[in-house]
């Protein structure tokens, strides 16, 4: 299994994790531009990577139905990852709202003595 087929099985196993209340006893497909990443979860490996991937989907398996779809067709994800992004203004961190740490921040002392300042 290649890198970015692996990344994309661990794409899968996130978003599985993250969606596990909305996707219980639900009937769902999942969509991937990665003909291999099909495969890839029903073969024998000892990869522990894999491994643990396949045991992590396994509660999955009876409702989830993996689907190749060409990457050209598969434009509502390829739209987020290839977004433009040509109003998108630099900012420095520097310009940002951040708490001033310097030691006589009362910030600072209060994360050092334990107590809440105000």
């Amino acid at each position: 299994m290649d890198g970015a087929t692996q990344a994309k099985c661990l794409c899968l196993v996130w978003a599985l994790e993250k969606l596990q209340y909305s996707l219980e006893d639900a009937v769902f497909e999942v969509y991937t531009d990665r003909a291999a990443l099909k495969s890839s979860l029903n073969m024998k490996t000892t990869n522990r990577h894999i491994l643990r991937w396949q045991i992590d989907i396994q509660e999955y398996r009876g409702n989830m139905t993996i689907m190749y779809k060409e990457g050209k067709s598969h434009t509502n994800a390829e739209r987020l990852r290839r977004w433009p992004l040509d109003n998108v203004k630099e900012i420095r961190l520097s310009q940002c709202c951040l708490p001033d740490l310097s030691k006589g921040n009362s910030c600072q002392k209060g994360y050092q003595t334990g107590r809440k300042t105000s």
